[in-house]
């Protein structure tokens, strides 16, 4: 049997049931909101509590605070370690043209020295190099070509001590401090300064001999002169070292002569026995050697 709605009756049921969505939307969407609040309130628990969400702000602004004063102190350290451009200025007004160029030079580069007194100025730890120094009092220098040195720009690095005079013969402008682990080169501009400290490095490596990085000097002057940026005066080619300090070693009174006799013979003795001991080793590597060889020979 079939059964037909009357038109009349099918409006109203179906009026009923949008009646009853309607009134069912809105606790669904409280229900929802009641699930995300509760949701959030899981995942932190400061939402929670009023007074952990009142810390965690006082949390936030000493942070920012004392970031703040971390920022004040670094620029107030920066500063106390910069001398004032004025200052600057002034103990430089009365230097000769090579020495005001090379220290606005510097100035441009570096920013203002650590140190400026009225005969030089000085810059600590600056770009690539240990110290920076620019003095008011010129030396003059014929090689590579007539100049005045009066820019100093030194390194750290370790140098051995037979080299020193083949440094010395390649130019004269060049300084090695042992006990401080420094390599300094002296002259006019930064650009020859690099190309002097990249030659001695040739030398000490053993990569150049002194005749071959005179000459190379030589021609690199030229260049510069003439306009050109040869790569030898844009930078460093070494990895200047962090530990090229040497201290040297204590001379013992046996080695001046001094001392007693009985502390003569025991320095003696003991020289003596380091003497055996190492040709003992090595006999005991010889004679490893030999038996490794017989026993690798084909039968």
């Amino acid at each position: 049997m079939t059964y037909v709605l009357k038109p009349a009756v099918a409006f109203a049921a179906v009026m009923w049931l949008s009646s009853a969505s309607a009134q069912q939307e809105p606790n669904r969407n409280q229900n929802q909101n009641q699930n995300q609040t509760q949701q959030r309130d899981d995942r932190d628990p400061a939402m929670r509590d009023p007074n952990m969400q009142q810390g965690q702000q006082q949390n936030r602004t000493q942070e920012q605070n004392n970031m703040q004063g971390q920022n004040a102190n670094t620029n107030q350290q920066t500063s106390a370690s910069r001398m004032d451009a004025n200052a600057v200025r002034q103990s430089m007004q009365d230097w000769p043209e090579d020495s005001r160029k090379a220290a606005e030079a510097m100035i441009a580069r570096y920013g203002q020295p650590t140190e400026a007194t009225a005969s030089m100025m000085k810059w600590k730890n600056a770009g690539n190099w240990h110290h920076i120094k620019v003095s008011r009092d010129a030396t003059p220098h014929a090689f590579p070509m007539q100049h005045n040195d009066v820019l100093e720009q030194a390194v750290m690095m370790k140098v051995d001590p037979d080299k020193v005079d083949d440094l010395l013969k390649f130019d004269g402008s060049i300084t090695v401090k042992r006990t401080e682990g420094i390599l300094a080169a002296r002259c006019d501009k930064e650009e020859m300064n690099y190309a002097a400290l990249n030659l001695a490095n040739d030398i000490i490596t053993g990569k150049k001999s002194v005749d071959q990085a005179r000459k190379q000097l030589a021609e690199i002057a030229m260049r510069v002169k003439n306009g050109e940026k040869p790569a030898e005066t844009q930078r460093l080619n070494f990895t200047a070292g962090q530990n090229a300090m040497d201290a040297d070693s204590a001379i013992r009174s046996s080695d001046m002569g001094g001392g007693s006799d009985a502390d003569r013979e025991r320095t003696k003795t003991n020289d003596t026995n380091k003497t055996n001991d190492t040709n003992n080793r090595n006999n005991q590597n010889t004679n490893t050697g030999n038996d490794k060889t017989k026993t690798t020979q084909p039968k």
